[in-house]
């Protein structure tokens, strides 16, 4: 999957997305999964979430570099 995120970072740029876009994305995806999930929104799926949008958005960040 990291050479298809590098891919994905590097059209983003094409786009004029910011690495530091990456936060925003992260914080409105969150926010839309709880909304969504309600109670099911545990803590333990937030930190879920959270490493693995970190993880996937590291990949795509490196095209930044």
């Amino acid at each position: 999957i990291r050479p298809f995120m590098r891919e994905l970072g590097q059209r983003h740029i094409g786009y004029g997305v910011t690495a530091d876009q990456y936060v925003l994305v992260k914080v409105a995806l969150l926010y839309m999964i709880e909304y969504c999930l309600g109670d099911k929104f545990t803590p333990e799926v937030r930190a879920a979430w959270d490493e693995a949008y970190d993880m996937l958005a590291s990949f795509a960040i490196a095209a930044y570099e």
